[in-house]
């Protein structure tokens, strides 16, 4: 006779080896050779389409456009690089900076946009303002810029304070569309989860003020609200794809997964709530985390390649010739691994974790098989921390903590796990001797 114990390994080991046949059968199942053609020619089409609107913002007259800086300069907003707002944590004016000096030195020429020239921070933005804009120029051929699309636009027909209005009120309103879109695919409480660890983790108001920063903001929220409304019953590769070539092309900072995580996270939960399978949820997640990063890898390829070809042979990039940075990027996986843990506030999800595990085992709570799905998603953001710096081949770790959104809404889901119809976190702080029991 077979030890209890014994018989509910070999149920267990049972139950996964079915698991895994069905996920593998899953994997196999997805239409991807047509999938990912599609997607390739998408994402040629967006690089085509933000190639085009570069040159047209290029082309936007100077005059007005240093008016604005100039002014704003006069009324020292360019003071320091990090000033303090709403007694919250300092302003990244350093960044913001950068990017109005390359604003103001955009022209419509392949060589000028690729070598993105800039004046520096801000006593250099504003020693470019009292000199004219005449001298201290440098490049700054990083990445695409191609946020330059909103921030070259808004600072030519606004003023700054303009700016900041526009820039918070679409940050807000992306952030409300999403929590509606969630509420409609999840419920109110998984909704409330969802938009929570933006307001917790970006308490800064980097995300809400600055063009630099707020349209990779953009590009996640948006990307999670299309994750939601994804009902066809295929992985959405050509979704996915695209979201990583907008973050690749859009962002100022790249930080890492986050475009891909909280997306992800949001189209599982949807599946979930949908009823899906939990090895099919897995994997067109699966397919969808591997489109994404086609789709990221696809314009920084193309960035380099005509860097490469246009600027000259031994261009000086933050100390390395321009021959020898693009593989540094690559090489700095290395350096990267495991550096950036302690920037992702470990405490704080390690332990939600911790009182997850006594809340299942002390209450006895059941969470819905299904729901374990989402942890995939929970995987993502710390995969990315252990294998690259904060910015893509340049260690910036203090951003490292925001790619942790996902892994942190996950936990704050698997701790609530109310049923997909729940329209309230209540039974979470009720108070009373019975613990709720969510099936």
């Amino acid at each position: 006779m077979k030890h209890p114990l014994m018989s509910r390994f070999s149920e267990r080991t049972e139950e996964m080896g079915m698991f895994c046949r069905s996920f593998l059968l899953h994997l196999k199942e997805q239409c991807i050779v047509r999938a990912f053609l599609r997607l390739s020619a998408a994402i040629l089409g967006l690089l085509i389409v933000g190639f085009v609107l570069l040159f047209a913002v290029a082309s936007l007259p100077d005059a007005r456009l240093a008016s604005n800086i100039t002014a704003a300069s006069k009324a020292e907003y360019f003071s320091t690089n990090y000033p303090t707002y709403f007694f919250m944590r300092s302003l990244d004016m350093f960044t913001e900076c950068i990017g109005i000096g390359m604003a103001k030195e955009l022209q419509p020429t392949l060589q000028n946009i690729l070598s993105a020239s800039h004046f520096g921070e801000c006593e250099g933005l504003r020693a470019a303002v009292e000199n004219n804009f005449s001298s201290g120029a440098r490049i700054y051929p990083r990445y695409i810029h191609g946020y330059q699309i909103i921030l070259k636009s808004l600072y030519t027909f606004l003023p700054i304070e303009g700016v900041r209005i526009v820039t918070a009120a679409v940050s807000l309103l992306l952030l409300a569309a999403l929590f509606f879109t969630a509420r409609y695919r999840l419920g109110s409480a998984y909704a409330s989860l969802v938009v929570a660890p933006f307001l917790l983790f970006v308490r800064s108001p980097h995300v809400f003020l600055l063009v630099t920063h707020a349209v990779q903001f953009w590009v996640v929220l948006a990307g999670c609200i299309a994750a939601l409304l994804h009902t066809k019953s295929n992985a959405p590769i050509v979704l996915f794809g695209l979201i990583g070539a907008c973050d690749a092309f859009m962002s100022f900072l790249n930080m890492g997964s986050l475009s891909l995580g909280m997306p992800i996270l949001c189209f599982c939960l949807a599946r979930w709530s949908d009823g899906s399978a939990p090895a099919l949820i897995l994997a067109q997640a699966l397919w969808a985390g591997i489109a994404w990063s086609f789709g990221f890898l696809i314009p920084w390829c193309v960035k380099w390649g005509l860097v490469l070809a246009i600027l000259p042979t031994g261009t000086d990039i933050f100390g390395q010739t321009l021959e020898i940075y693009p593989a540094r990027s690559f090489g700095m996986i290395r350096k990267a691994l495991f550096n950036n843990f302690k920037a992702t506030r470990w405490q704080l999800w390690a332990g939600l974790f911790v009182l997850l595990a006594v809340r299942i085992r002390k209450y006895k709570t059941v969470i819905p098989q299904r729901l374990w799905v989402i942890l995939f998603a929970a995987l993502v953001p710390l995969v990315w921390v252990c294998l690259l710096p904060g910015q893509s081949g340049v260690s910036h770790s203090r951003f490292v903590h925001i790619i942790v959104l996902p892994l942190l809404t996950s936990v704050l889901c698997l701790l609530v796990a109310l049923p997909p119809k729940a329209e309230s976190l209540k039974p979470l702080i009720r108070r009373g001797h019975e613990r709720p029991k969510f099936s």
